[in-house]
């Protein structure tokens, strides 16, 4: 129905000088979501101002969150679990990111006109 990309921060509550050392000095943070419907390929703008929560467990091997889908029906709650050891974000998704903001679904919207 809809993929994208999750970028997750520490809760705002946090000092902005505070560096969390693990997962399980606080389990919970938040992420904001962009994606696209799967179908048409529509970009989904409705997602780019929520915050959602995702909770890590188990050493941050499983997480759980919610993610407030008004486009598929209202809430879905999600698990998952760690299926690789990550050594470091190996490349950026910053260009991903981009790809799926304001600016991108307006251009994606002239280019159809043509």
């Amino acid at each position: 129905m809809v993929e994208g990309i999750m970028r997750i921060y520490p809760p705002s509550f946090a000092p902005a000088t505070r560096r969390w050392k693990s997962i399980k000095d606080s389990p919970t943070f938040e992420y904001q979501w962009r994606g696209r419907e799967t179908g048409e390929g529509e970009i989904q703008l409705g997602a780019l101002e929520r915050e959602e929560s995702i909770t890590f467990s188990k050493f941050g091997t499983k997480l759980e969150g919610l993610f407030d889908c008004p486009f598929i029906g209202g809430d879905l709650r999600f698990t998952g679990m760690k299926v690789t050891h990550g050594r470091g974000q190996a490349l950026s998704s910053a260009y991903e990111w981009r790809q799926l903001d304001e600016d991108a679904w307006n251009e994606e919207c002239v280019s159809s006109w043509h």
